[in-house]
């Protein structure tokens, strides 16, 4: 049997498929479920349940295929939308416990609003960014007291920029996985091994306001291009920018900036290819696109890990020569990405030796994981030993001490413990001994 083309079972989900699309064909040739899968891995199920019931609506002629597929979409879907659903309660909770925070909604909660009534943009996590480490990690103690999480699949993660300033990501999960999953993005946005992204025209915004749409556009873009993925989710998200007329230079500064010029212009091709546009969208298109090289990506089913792994690699090595200006130090740092994102990341509880459990200089392409002391004597089973033996400290932000000892580093927030690890491996002096709060 003949593949159904890809594009025409996405134009399902897309917000402006091109008309030559034939989406009820390729119904007819691939699996309800594995259609189903698609348009769940492509972010785009709401708009295309819109467009199946609009289509039994209006003839019966696929009637019955369309009515399975809503309701395997609908069943892939139901535990998503009912933790998105507490994402109100959630943000109101957290403005309440922290009304003056300098935080702003980013990525699907500012982008929603981008879309046109009756067809929904997906959202799954509830992103919120904030400029300063101090204020990310008091936003992580508002969520604790929800009886919110850190992910042990996903922990926090710090790095420092080339100015010394912190920057990271603190992922948490609601309690008993019923609420909304909430991302906290604190500085420039990372993006890949080494790559930065700043939100230059979103500081100086009122407390619990929106990313300007120009830095949410470019926080969009860089999600996708963390995943080396362009989904149609993205592909809408840009139709709908293209509409407005928006400062596309900034945009095109800003991406160059992350050394990305190449994933945009692979999107924007996408775009292009697959989307109808106005005389006016086209204009803006290819101005945003210029005359860059666009990276190898188009349409897929899935990301792709090999793809991903090279394009990682060869990304690392530009952005780090931007951060360094040194040719071989590049080269080491973009070897170091390849070898990153090709292994597997198991806990390992590893024996005590020098230097092992220090906390590694910060800077952009090292990228230090904060484990929670407590989750880790869980996870290895380990009975709490003596007093950490506390040999001295620093703070690193106002609330985020380093304590020094003899197997290593911790580093405390308020009364919060965490080991810190780039590869994984947690040496067994920093899991068993606790620190006197």
């Amino acid at each position: 049997m003949r593949p159904a083309p890809l594009s025409s079972l996405l134009s399902w989900g897309l917000l402006r498929p091109r008309p030559d699309r034939d989406p009820r064909g390729a119904l007819r040739e691939r699996e309800v479920d594995e259609i189903a899968w698609l348009l769940l891995r492509h972010k785009v199920t709401h708009i295309a349940l819109a467009r199946i019931r609009q289509a039994v609506a209006e003839d019966g002629q696929d009637a019955p295929r369309l009515r399975e597929l809503d309701r395997e979409i609908t069943r892939l879907t139901s535990r998503r939308e009912e933790q998105f659903g507490t994402a109100g309660d959630v943000l109101a909770a957290l403005r309440a416990a922290e009304p003056e925070l300098p935080v702003q909604l980013m990525k699907g909660l500012a982008a929603r609003k981008w879309y046109p009534a009756g067809l929904r943009r997906d959202v799954g996590d509830a992103d919120l960014w904030v400029a300063e480490i101090d204020h990310g990690w008091r936003l992580a103690a508002a969520l604790r007291g929800l009886g919110y999480t850190y992910e042990s699949a996903e922990l926090p993660w710090i790095k420092g920029d080339p100015h010394g300033r912190l920057f990271g990501q603190i992922r948490m999960l609601g309690p008993d996985g019923g609420s909304v999953s909430v991302d906290l993005h604190i500085g420039p946005y990372s993006v890949r091994y080494c790559g930065m992204l700043g939100f230059h025209r979103s500081g100086d915004l009122p407390p619990w306001s929106e990313l300007v749409w120009e830095d949410n556009l470019c926080a969009v873009i860089v999600n996708a291009a963390g995943d080396c993925f362009i989904d149609a989710k993205t592909v809408n998200d840009l139709v709908v920018s293209l509409d407005q007329p928006l400062d596309f230079s900034y945009v095109a500064e800003r991406i160059a900036e992350a050394e990305l010029s190449g994933f945009l212009a692979a999107l924007l091709d996408v775009v292009a290819a697959e989307c109808s546009l106005g005389d006016e969208q086209s204009a803006r298109l290819r101005a945003l696109r210029g005359e860059q090289a666009a990276e190898p990506l188009g349409l897929a089913w899935a990301p792709e890990a090999a793809k991903r792994v090279d394009l990682v690699a060869e990304h690392a090595d530009r952005a780090a020569l931007r951060l360094t200006g040194d040719r071989e130090q590049a080269a080491a740092i973009s070897a170091a990405a390849r070898a990153a994102y090709s292994a597997g990341k198991p806990y390992r509880l590893v024996r005590d030796r020098p230097g092992r459990g220090r906390l590694p200089e910060l800077n952009p392409w090292t990228c230090v994981r904060l484990a929670p002391q407590e989750l880790l004597r869980d996870l290895f089973g380990r009975p709490t030993a003596d007093p950490f033996p506390v040999t001295g400290s620093d703070g690193l932000a106002a609330e985020l001490e380093l304590i020094r000892g003899g197997p290593g580093d911790l580093l405390r927030f308020r009364t919060e413990v965490f080991v810190p690890t780039t590869d994984y491996a947690f040496p067994v002096g920093l899991v068993d001994h606790p620190v006197k709060t």
